[in-house]
């Protein structure tokens, strides 16, 4: 899922450039010796790249006064720190799958001192070093499932959607990988013409999370295809540079199947997803509903830094970001917030929502950690309204709950992974906008497509 959202702001940290561990610790000359044991790694792959910040103000922003670089081993990886000098220091760890040394969230897992939550403030996760040694934990997040993602260049078998589709077993599923699509197409099983809904994940790109959110549409009677745009082969490696002609060749796909009525296709996205939904709504008027689900009102930049979106062989216009350590806080949400201020000076990076041919619903979460959802839903909404859109369109949002409002009518939350409340929000009040959303979305959906 996302970040949504987490995913490419993390990145945003750049590459995780370690020096010389030995060279590091030598340097400060000191007393203590510090053991961090880290649990929950997924795999052997890769090496955990481990770090001690002193630095309050540089936390988060490539602080590394103590760094250190592991093989990765399933389950548990002990990190030890020699020489440390007291004081106080904050904990991050990277499992660095690909031995490319840049933070890729996902597939790539992190764990921060105390086992605090992104974005973690400097006291979050730190403690104090005197001159006995310390002993501390923590635990490796993933976002997705708990068998993590597809990586990067590879492709899936047949056998490989069977196994993974095992739970959808009630609808007909076909994995699609011609005409360059990387993509799941799932159906009720009644061999019946049906409306068709676009799925799309957050800034992970891939299949995994978003055939969660959408095969239940195709319980609900629609025809769904789950579209990855990057990460996976043929598709670009990152979220840069991605072609909105792409969106269009799934769009002319799915209208030429048996199971589909081609004037009757809708488009939901979260998050970057949401982003991709409104720009291809907004460009290709077969799409004739969408759902943007925590959505932005305005074009950001990709992974890391280059345009995410092409058309006709140009970069889409975007608002530049800083690095998220920039502003105050350090926090995404602020550096998002930072960004909109210069709205003025890119009015070619807003979205075109007024050019949609069809109704509009926005679902965003008071208390979204990632960025401000909600505010940009309004932006939408202003706009839409100053060029008297002639469609209905609706902006929910769910008080005290945080970017994943919307989980497509699942109910074990294991499926979109175990990190969910990274995203902003209370339990409660994210489990009550994940039963209120779901039977919002396929009301707005029936009536727009049926």
């Amino acid at each position: 899922m996302s970040i949504s959202a987490v995913t490419w702001v993390i990145v945003a940290l750049g590459t995780f450039g370690l020096s010389s561990s030995t060279e590091a610790e030598t340097a400060l000359g000191a007393d203590a010796t510090v053991v961090v044991s880290v649990s929950g790694v997924r795999s052997e792959e890769g090496h955990l790249l481990s770090t001690l910040c002193a630095d309050r103000p540089t936390f988060m922003r490539g602080c590394m006064t103590f760094a250190h670089s592991d093989p990765a081993l399933a389950g548990s990886v002990t990190v030890v720190f020699r020489n440390v000098k007291p004081g106080t220091y904050a904990f991050f760890a990277l499992h660095d799958l690909d031995d490319s040394r840049a933070v890729k969230i996902p597939p790539d897992g992190w764990a921060f001192g105390n086992n605090a939550n992104f974005p973690p403030s400097f006291d979050a996760a730190s403690f104090t070093v005197g001159s006995e040694e310390v002993q501390i934990h923590a635990t490796m997040r993933y976002l997705g499932t708990s068998s993590g993602v597809t990586p990067p260049g590879t492709t899936q078998s047949p056998a490989s959607l069977a196994a993974i589709a095992s739970p959808f077993s009630d609808l007909d599923s076909a994995l699609v990988n011609d005409e360059g699509l990387v993509a799941e197409f799932y159906t009720p099983s009644d061999h019946q013409r049906h409306p068709a809904v676009i799925v799309v994940s957050g800034s992970d790109g891939s299949l995994r999370v978003a055939r969660n959110l959408g095969a239940n549409f195709a319980r609900h009677g629609y025809a769904v295809l789950v579209l990855a745009y990057w990460g996976q082969a043929p598709l670009p490696p990152s979220l840069e540079g991605i072609r909105l002609e792409y969106f269009r060749g799934a769009i002319d796909w799915l209208g030429r199947q048996a199971s589909v009525d081609p004037h009757h296709i809708g488009m939901i996205g979260w998050s970057r997803g949401a982003e991709a939904a409104l720009l291809v709504a907004a460009h290709y008027p077969e799409i004739r509903a969408v759902v943007g689900v925590s959505p932005t009102s305005m074009v950001w930049p990709g992974l890391p830094r280059k345009p995410a979106w092409t058309l006709g062989g140009k970069p889409l216009s975007n608002i530049p970001l800083n690095r998220p350590g920039d502003g105050p806080s350090g926090s995404m949400r602020e550096l998002f917030i930072l960004g909109l201020e210069h709205t003025s000076s890119y009015p070619e990076a807003v979205i075109p929502v007024e050019r949609i041919n069809g109704p509009i619903l926005l679902l965003s979460g008071s208390e979204d950690r990632i960025w401000p959802a909600g505010k940009m839903a309004e932006q939408i909404v202003a706009r839409l309204r100053q060029s008297r859109f002639p469609f209905p369109y609706t902006h929910i949002e769910y008080s005290g709950a945080g970017h994943a409002v919307f989980v497509g009518g699942i109910t074990d939350i294991g499926h979109i992974g175990d990190n969910i409340q990274l995203f902003g929000g209370t339990v409660e009040a994210n489990r009550s906008a994940w039963a209120s959303s779901w039977p919002r979305v396929v009301e707005f959906f029936d009536k727009a497509l049926r």
